[in-house]
């Protein structure tokens, strides 16, 4: 029974440490930033999306990382240029209607993961 206690404990204790977290879309946003023409850019951005992740406060390190763009979401603050975006020349939303990341390596400040779009998964990493 001692054993048990002190598993128990041990298991309790190392999860204070480990925080699960869900991003508060209330207090975030997924934007972007295109160049038009060479003479001004286009600033827009997805109204909906969802994340977790797991941090641990005690290693100062990032866990996990995932999360979700609602493709029909998108928001240019122009509506004829959203739907343009939203069809199949561009994101084809009908038919791929999320994108996604997923973490894969977590290094310091540097992290790497797997970005969906088109159903298709590609690795993106930080520039150096």
């Amino acid at each position: 029974m001692k054993r048990l206690t002190l598993w128990v404990a041990l298991l309790f204790s190392a999860s204070l440490w480990v925080g699960n977290y869900t991003v508060d879309a209330s207090h975030s946003n997924v934007g972007f930033k295109i160049k038009h023409l060479m003479i001004s850019n286009v600033k827009g951005g997805f109204d909906k999306f969802e994340g977790v992740f797991e941090y641990d406060d005690k290693s100062k390190t990032l866990k996990s990382m995932e999360g979700n763009i609602s493709v029909d979401s998108i928001n240019t603050a122009n509506a004829k240029r959203d739907e343009h975006l939203k069809n199949e020349d561009f994101f084809d939303a009908a038919k791929y209607p999320t994108i996604g990341f997923k973490l894969t390596k977590a290094e310091g400040d540097k992290t790497t993961g797997a970005l969906t779009m088109y159903g298709v998964s590609k690795e993106i990493y930080p520039r150096t």
